[in-house]
This record gives C-alpha cells, structure tokens and sequence, in this order.
C-alpha cells in the first residue's frame, strides 16, 4: 500500500470516531434538554398553567432524541 491509500484509510477510521462521538453528544444533550425541562417544571409554582404548554417541547426533545438514537443505530 502506498502513503495515499493509507492516508485515506487512516482518515476515513478517523472520520467514523468523530461521528460516534458527534452522535454520542447529541444523544447526550437531548436527554440533557428533556431531564431539565421536567426538572423545571417540578420546581416552578404555577406548573398547572404550564402543563399544557411544555408538551410541545417536551415531544420535540424526545423526538430529537428518538432521532439521535435511530441515527447512530443505523450508522454505526
């Protein structure tokens, strides 16, 4: 093999460990989002009034999060 198709090898393993990781943290920060928001939702005073608000969010942290898992299932 010669310097190029190493170099390329080389650089394509490398691009497969930066995507995991990539994936990793977006996994890691929607579930991050979602922890938090309910977290704030148990410590705030009027949470009846916002029930019906936070639902919305809340479905879209867990669809990103949904999206995260089935991406780097499918990926790796």
């Amino acid at each position: 093999m010669n310097f190029n198709e190493e170099h390329a090898i080389e650089t394509y393993k490398s691009m497969i460990s930066i995507s995991v990781e990539g994936m990793k943290a977006l996994q890691l920060i929607n579930g991050g989002a979602v922890v938090a928001l309910l977290a704030y939702l148990g410590q705030v005073s009027n949470r009846a009034q916002l029930a019906g608000q936070i639902g919305c969010p809340v479905f879209l942290f867990v669809l990103g999060l949904t999206a995260g898992t089935f991406a780097f299932f499918t990926c790796t």
